[in-house]
C-alpha cells in the first residue's frame, strides 16, 4: 500500500468555497437568487406575482432564498397560502409585522407587499 503521504489528492471544492473562503448559506442564496432573478427585489417581485397567482410553493422556493424582512413577510404569507399559520406566524414576527387575524386577509397582505416592493398592480 502506498503511504498517504505519497499519493495526490484530488480536491473537489463544494459550491460556496472559492479559494478557501466558504461564503455563508445566506450569502450563497442571496447570490444565487441574483444569477437566476436579476436582482434580490426582481425575485421578490416575482414570488408576489406567484403569490397572487396562488402558486404558494414556487413562492415559497423564492422567498426562502431571502433574508431581508420582506422576503420574510413574502414567506410568511406563503404559508398563509399553504394553510400554514404557525410557520407563517414565525416568519411575520421576523419581518417584525402582525400576522393577519383573519385567514381572508392573504389577498389584502399580497397587495400590501406589493405596495412595499413599489411594484405596480394587476
Amino acid at each position: 500500500m502506498v503511504p498517504t503521504s505519497w499519493r495526490r489528492e484530488r480536491r473537489v471544492w463544494p459550491i460556496g468555497i472559492a479559494r478557501g473562503k466558504r461564503l455563508a448559506g445566506s450569502r450563497l442564496l442571496a447570490i444565487q437568487t441574483q444569477l437566476a432573478y436579476g436582482s434580490p427585489m426582481d425575485a421578490l417581485n416575482q414570488a408576489v406575482d406567484l403569490l397572487a397567482a396562488g402558486d404558494w410553493q414556487a413562492a415559497h422556493r423564492i422567498a426562502q432564498k431571502d433574508d431581508s424582512a420582506l422576503g420574510a413577510w413574502a414567506h410568511g404569507i406563503a404559508h398563509l397560502l399553504e394553510g400554514d399559520r404557525r410557520n407563517a406566524g414565525y416568519w411575520y414576527r421576523r419581518a417584525e409585522r402582525d400576522l393577519p387575524a383573519a385567514d381572508d386577509a392573504v389577498a389584502a397582505e399580497i397587495a400590501a407587499l406589493r405596495t412595499a416592493l413599489g411594484s405596480p398592480g394587476d
